[in-house]
């Protein structure tokens, strides 16, 4: 089930961490994959509930928490259980359970990267789609910053994003595959501070795209984010 898109219809947001540590709680942990997905959804929960003003864990929680993590990262089978989780959450996860600059932040994003390298390995029996190849380099950009707040992105991630998203998007198909990968790929860019790739990108996509709205919208945001007002109109 997508609980990220559950929108409240099953659990309540402000029931989210009681019901997913209950959850957790009663998960058989010889149900590595499906503990170890529960657990992911617990911390998300958490740090929700953290960014709400509440102080969910305290420091030995999250100490025990960040360790558990650790080993789910060691775990092949957790991760390829948890590609949603490992592209979307490295943020509110991560930032839940450990300061900026401490041992434990290093540690957490050092664990967290070895995963995602786990996942673009792939293996005979496992493949990451187009558009999460791409979006593993946006997981990849979140965690640098993490590590390191006030640098500028490595000129090396940047270079294998982009190498990524041509490689990805030159071999998607038309309709939604290749709509997907592309939408996929200005993500990454605006989250990379990439807005020329991201423009040119998606400007040449919407003459291709069937539903080129989406990519207006984008491309809006980043004339917005440059100070232009009147293109930001113009393309909404």
């Amino acid at each position: 089930y997508s609980w990220s898109t559950d929108n409240g219809h099953l659990i309540a947001a402000e029931d989210r961490v009681d019901v997913f540590r209950r959850l957790d709680d009663y998960c058989p942990r010889d149900l590595k994959a499906e503990c170890s997905r529960i657990f992911f959804e617990y911390l998300r929960a958490l740090s929700a509930a953290a960014k709400a003003g509440g102080s969910p864990l305290d420091a030995k929680q999250r100490q025990q928490a960040g360790a558990r993590l650790m080993s789910l990262f060691a775990s092949q089978e957790s991760a390829r259980a948890n590609v949603e989780n490992l592209i979307y959450a490295p943020t509110d996860v991560v930032g839940l359970l450990s300061d900026p600059g401490s041992p434990q932040r290093a540690q957490l994003v050092m664990g967290w990267r070895s995963a995602l390298d786990s996942l673009a390995g792939g293996g005979e029996d496992f493949a990451l789609s187009g558009p999460e190849r791409i979006n593993i380099y946006r997981s990849r950009v979140a965690l640098q910053r993490l590590s390191e707040p006030e640098a500028a992105l490595p000129p090396a991630l940047l270079e294998e994003a982009r190498q990524t998203v041509a490689r990805v998007t030159t071999a998607a198909p038309e309709g939604y595959a290749r709509h997907a990968a592309v939408n996929a790929a200005g993500n990454l860019y605006f989250e990379a501070g990439l807005d020329d790739e991201a423009n040119a990108l998606l400007t040449a996509e919407i003459e291709k795209s069937k539903s080129p709205y989406y990519f207006m919208i984008e491309l809006a945001d980043l004339a917005k984010k440059a100070g232009r007002e009147t293109d930001a109109l113009a393309w909404l």
